[in-house]
């Protein structure tokens, strides 16, 4: 079993660890996005990315809910990186399916409200699924209350990695190992439930 001085040094290093992942990831953005590489740009990328790095300590440190009793359950940056790819690829793909659906001269959209449940650990993983289903062209999260979140899709096919729990399996997982529970309770709403929910 490992004595307290260990614990505090191994907190310690996982903290600095992830703040280095953190700066360096914020970094190669602000060049990617930049695209220029002189001395004043990347002067700017500096001091944004340690501005950012502070504020995110310190948010890091609220429970943004403590009356509903969830916990404060801090993300695992090296995981990051391989869940912002997947989201790329995501949006890739839902971009061309929405283009396919403009273009298309019969235009097949067929509106879905969707349902689900998830066991999500934190305030934090939530409003990152919320904001992941938002950006991803398609679909848009209406509502989010406690484990359940309600949807809005273009056509069925545009919630597909919703209903095999694909993305929230990849958001659990950037808090977690366990995933148990990433989905339950999915269904498409007919209009009498529209009206209930």
């Amino acid at each position: 079993m490992l004595d307290n001085q260990t614990k505090v040094h191994n907190k310690f290093y996982y903290r600095i660890r992830n703040l280095i992942l953190q700066a360096v990831i914020l970094f190669i953005i602000w060049l990617i996005f930049s695209g220029k590489y002189d001395v004043t740009h990347i002067s700017f990328g500096v001091i944004a990315v340690t501005l950012v790095i502070l504020m995110n300590y310190r948010l890091s440190k609220i429970n943004l809910f403590p009356e509903r009793g969830e916990p404060n359950v801090p993300v695992k940056i090296y995981r990051l990186p391989r869940y912002i790819l997947w989201m790329i690829k995501e949006i890739f793909l839902a971009n061309l399916q929405v283009a396919y659906l403009v273009i298309h001269p019969k235009m097949p959209i067929k509106p879905k409200l969707l349902t689900f449940q998830t066991k999500l650990p934190s305030a934090s993983a939530k409003v990152i699924l919320g904001n992941s289903i938002t950006i991803t062209p398609g679909t848009l999260t209406i509502d989010i209350e406690h484990d359940k979140f309600l949807v809005h899709c273009l056509v069925p096919d545009s919630a597909s990695s919703l209903e095999n729990g694909e993305m929230q399996s990849r958001i659990m997982r950037l808090f977690q190992d366990d995933l148990k529970g990433a989905v339950y309770e999915f269904k498409f709403l007919n209009s009498d439930e529209v009206n209930n929910e």
